[in-house]
Protein backbone atom coordinates (compact mmCIF):
# COMPACT_ATOMS: atom_id res chain seq x y z
CA UNK A 1 0.00 0.00 0.00
CA UNK A 2 1.07 3.53 -1.13
CA UNK A 3 2.29 5.96 2.06
CA UNK A 4 2.78 10.14 2.31
CA UNK A 5 5.18 11.08 3.04
CA UNK A 6 7.06 14.02 3.99
CA UNK A 7 10.65 15.25 2.55
CA UNK A 8 12.60 18.11 3.19
CA UNK A 9 14.27 19.83 0.26
CA UNK A 10 17.45 21.85 0.03
CA UNK A 11 18.81 23.90 -3.50
CA UNK A 12 22.18 25.16 -2.90
CA UNK A 13 24.31 26.59 -5.53
CA UNK A 14 27.99 27.00 -5.11
CA UNK A 15 30.97 29.68 -6.79
CA UNK A 16 34.32 27.92 -6.60
CA UNK A 17 36.93 30.57 -5.19
CA UNK A 18 39.46 31.14 -8.41
CA UNK A 19 42.33 30.55 -5.99
CA UNK A 20 41.57 26.60 -6.54
CA UNK A 21 42.73 26.89 -9.89
CA UNK A 22 45.83 28.06 -8.79
CA UNK A 23 46.71 25.27 -6.71
CA UNK A 24 48.72 22.71 -7.37
CA UNK A 25 47.57 19.42 -9.75
CA UNK A 26 48.02 17.33 -6.95
CA UNK A 27 46.19 19.36 -4.64
CA UNK A 28 43.51 19.88 -6.47
CA UNK A 29 43.26 16.14 -6.97
CA UNK A 30 43.47 15.24 -3.14
CA UNK A 31 40.83 18.33 -2.56
CA UNK A 32 38.33 16.98 -4.69
CA UNK A 33 38.67 13.32 -4.02
CA UNK A 34 38.09 14.29 -0.19
CA UNK A 35 34.92 16.27 -1.20
CA UNK A 36 33.61 13.27 -3.73
CA UNK A 37 34.08 10.89 -1.17
CA UNK A 38 32.15 12.76 1.53
CA UNK A 39 29.65 12.96 -0.44
CA UNK A 40 29.11 9.50 -1.75
CA UNK A 41 29.52 8.61 2.19
CA UNK A 42 26.35 10.41 3.05
CA UNK A 43 24.26 9.15 -0.37
CA UNK A 44 22.70 6.15 1.24
CA UNK A 45 20.97 8.02 4.26
CA UNK A 46 20.20 11.30 1.70
CA UNK A 47 18.66 11.63 -1.61
CA UNK A 48 21.27 13.18 -4.05
CA UNK A 49 21.56 14.79 -7.15
CA UNK A 50 24.33 17.70 -8.57
CA UNK A 51 23.89 20.24 -11.69
CA UNK A 52 26.65 22.17 -13.25
CA UNK A 53 25.47 25.86 -13.36
CA UNK A 54 29.11 27.09 -15.02
CA UNK A 55 28.56 28.77 -18.19
CA UNK A 56 25.18 29.32 -17.46
CA UNK A 57 25.19 31.34 -14.60
CA UNK A 58 27.96 34.54 -13.85
CA UNK A 59 27.04 33.70 -9.58
CA UNK A 60 27.48 30.15 -9.69
CA UNK A 61 29.69 26.96 -10.63
CA UNK A 62 28.08 23.93 -8.92
CA UNK A 63 24.35 22.99 -7.49
CA UNK A 64 23.37 20.31 -5.47
CA UNK A 65 20.09 19.25 -4.54
CA UNK A 66 19.65 16.86 -1.14
CA UNK A 67 16.44 15.22 0.01
CA UNK A 68 15.35 13.49 3.21
CA UNK A 69 12.78 12.81 5.56
CA UNK A 70 15.39 14.35 8.67
CA UNK A 71 16.72 17.85 8.05
CA UNK A 72 19.63 17.33 10.12
CA UNK A 73 20.95 14.89 7.58
CA UNK A 74 21.36 17.74 5.18
CA UNK A 75 22.51 19.98 7.86
CA UNK A 76 24.97 17.14 8.72
CA UNK A 77 26.24 16.20 5.40
CA UNK A 78 26.80 20.99 4.53
CA UNK A 79 28.78 20.59 7.45
CA UNK A 80 30.75 17.55 6.59
CA UNK A 81 31.39 18.57 3.03
CA UNK A 82 32.79 22.21 3.75
CA UNK A 83 35.68 21.07 5.96
CA UNK A 84 36.94 18.95 3.20
CA UNK A 85 39.69 20.06 0.94
CA UNK A 86 37.33 21.46 -1.94
CA UNK A 87 34.63 22.65 0.13
CA UNK A 88 36.96 25.24 2.07
CA UNK A 89 36.82 26.62 -1.52
CA UNK A 90 33.22 26.58 -2.34
CA UNK A 91 31.10 29.68 -1.88
CA UNK A 92 27.28 29.85 -1.26
CA UNK A 93 25.60 31.73 -3.26
CA UNK A 94 22.00 30.81 -3.22
CA UNK A 95 19.87 28.08 -0.72
CA UNK A 96 16.81 27.54 -0.83
CA UNK A 97 14.54 25.00 1.49
CA UNK A 98 11.08 23.16 1.27
CA UNK A 99 9.08 20.18 2.21
CA UNK A 100 7.04 17.86 -0.27
CA UNK A 101 4.21 15.69 1.19
CA UNK A 102 5.05 12.73 -1.72
CA UNK A 103 3.53 8.88 -2.36
CA UNK A 104 5.64 6.11 -1.79
CA UNK A 105 5.39 2.39 -2.20
CA UNK A 106 8.69 1.16 0.44
CA UNK A 107 8.83 1.16 4.19
CA UNK A 108 8.23 4.85 5.10
CA UNK A 109 11.89 4.82 6.66
CA UNK A 110 13.35 4.36 3.59
CA UNK A 111 12.15 7.47 1.69
CA UNK A 112 15.20 9.01 0.85
CA UNK A 113 16.01 6.18 -1.95
CA UNK A 114 12.53 5.69 -2.91
CA UNK A 115 12.95 9.24 -4.12
CA UNK A 116 15.68 8.25 -6.14
CA UNK A 117 13.02 6.37 -8.66
CA UNK A 118 10.79 10.11 -8.21
CA UNK A 119 13.05 12.71 -8.61
CA UNK A 120 16.14 13.78 -10.33
CA UNK A 121 15.19 11.63 -13.04
CA UNK A 122 15.52 14.35 -16.45
CA UNK A 123 19.24 16.49 -16.94
CA UNK A 124 17.62 19.51 -17.68
CA UNK A 125 16.21 21.62 -14.65
CA UNK A 126 14.47 24.96 -13.84
CA UNK A 127 13.72 26.44 -10.02
CA UNK A 128 11.58 28.73 -9.33
CA UNK A 129 11.55 30.68 -5.65
CA UNK A 130 7.92 31.85 -5.90
CA UNK A 131 5.85 34.13 -3.32
CA UNK A 132 1.98 34.38 -3.44
CA UNK A 133 0.02 37.86 -2.60
CA UNK A 134 -2.35 38.15 -0.23
CA UNK A 135 -5.24 37.87 -3.17
CA UNK A 136 -4.40 33.96 -3.63
CA UNK A 137 -4.91 33.45 0.27
CA UNK A 138 -8.14 34.96 0.08
CA UNK A 139 -9.14 32.32 -2.52
CA UNK A 140 -11.42 29.71 -2.01
CA UNK A 141 -10.48 26.44 -2.32
CA UNK A 142 -12.72 25.18 -5.56
CA UNK A 143 -11.54 28.53 -7.25
CA UNK A 144 -7.40 27.67 -6.51
CA UNK A 145 -8.53 24.25 -7.12
CA UNK A 146 -9.74 25.46 -10.75
CA UNK A 147 -6.79 27.66 -11.66
CA UNK A 148 -4.19 24.45 -10.54
CA UNK A 149 -6.27 22.10 -12.92
CA UNK A 150 -5.29 24.59 -15.92
CA UNK A 151 -1.97 24.10 -14.64
CA UNK A 152 -2.29 20.35 -14.50
CA UNK A 153 -3.44 20.31 -18.47
CA UNK A 154 -1.06 22.31 -19.14
CA UNK A 155 1.83 19.87 -17.68
CA UNK A 156 0.23 16.68 -19.11
CA UNK A 157 0.87 18.27 -22.83
CA UNK A 158 4.52 16.88 -21.89
CA UNK A 159 5.33 13.60 -21.31
CA UNK A 160 8.73 14.20 -20.66
CA UNK A 161 8.41 16.84 -17.92
CA UNK A 162 7.71 16.77 -14.76
CA UNK A 163 7.09 19.17 -11.69
CA UNK A 164 7.10 19.47 -8.14
CA UNK A 165 6.35 22.38 -6.14
CA UNK A 166 7.68 22.17 -2.17
CA UNK A 167 6.54 24.28 0.38
CA UNK A 168 8.39 26.85 2.55
CA UNK A 169 6.06 28.19 5.01
CA UNK A 170 8.57 29.04 8.06
CA UNK A 171 11.36 27.75 6.54
CA UNK A 172 12.53 30.09 3.71
CA UNK A 173 11.39 33.73 2.42
CA UNK A 174 9.81 32.14 -0.25
CA UNK A 175 6.54 30.52 -0.23
CA UNK A 176 6.98 28.09 -2.79
CA UNK A 177 9.58 26.68 -4.47
CA UNK A 178 8.88 25.20 -8.22
CA UNK A 179 11.23 22.66 -9.28
CA UNK A 180 10.69 21.45 -13.08
CA UNK A 181 13.16 19.08 -15.18
CA UNK A 182 12.44 17.08 -18.50
CA UNK A 183 14.56 15.40 -21.12
CA UNK A 184 15.08 17.77 -23.66
CA UNK A 185 15.96 21.86 -23.05
CA UNK A 186 13.71 22.69 -25.47
CA UNK A 187 10.32 21.06 -23.54
CA UNK A 188 11.42 22.92 -20.57
CA UNK A 189 11.23 26.24 -22.13
CA UNK A 190 8.17 25.73 -24.11
CA UNK A 191 6.12 23.82 -21.17
CA UNK A 192 7.23 27.49 -18.77
CA UNK A 193 6.09 30.05 -21.72
CA UNK A 194 2.70 28.62 -21.24
CA UNK A 195 2.57 28.65 -17.88
CA UNK A 196 3.57 32.18 -17.52
CA UNK A 197 0.17 33.05 -19.59
CA UNK A 198 -2.08 31.23 -16.98
CA UNK A 199 -4.16 33.44 -14.99
CA UNK A 200 -2.66 32.42 -11.87
CA UNK A 201 0.32 34.53 -11.64
CA UNK A 202 -1.93 37.28 -11.23
CA UNK A 203 -1.86 36.31 -7.59
CA UNK A 204 2.12 35.78 -8.09
CA UNK A 205 4.24 38.84 -6.16
CA UNK A 206 7.81 37.42 -7.51
CA UNK A 207 9.12 34.71 -9.63
CA UNK A 208 11.69 36.51 -11.97
CA UNK A 209 14.77 34.55 -10.07
CA UNK A 210 14.51 31.47 -12.50
CA UNK A 211 17.86 29.58 -12.24
CA UNK A 212 18.66 26.46 -14.82
CA UNK A 213 20.87 24.00 -14.35
CA UNK A 214 21.92 20.91 -15.86
CA UNK A 215 22.31 17.14 -14.06
CA UNK A 216 25.85 15.92 -14.52
CA UNK A 217 28.38 13.17 -12.63
CA UNK A 218 29.94 15.20 -9.05
CA UNK A 219 33.30 14.04 -10.77
CA UNK A 220 32.53 15.33 -14.48
CA UNK A 221 31.53 18.48 -12.88
CA UNK A 222 34.62 19.39 -11.32
CA UNK A 223 36.64 17.78 -13.61
CA UNK A 224 35.23 20.72 -16.06
CA UNK A 225 35.86 23.59 -12.99
CA UNK A 226 39.41 22.66 -12.28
Amino acid sequence: MAERQQIFSSFIFYRLHDGFRRLSPNEQMTAKQDFENIISAHQERVFLRTYMTAGLSSESDLMIWRMSIRISRLQELSASALKTGLGTWLLPVEEYLGILSFETSGPIGNAEQEANFIFGRFPYMMLDPVKKNDDWYLLKENEKAGLLLERNKILKKYRNVTENIFSSYGLDRQDFIIQREAEAASDLEAVTSELRLLKNKEHTVSDSHSLFCIGRDLTEILDYLA
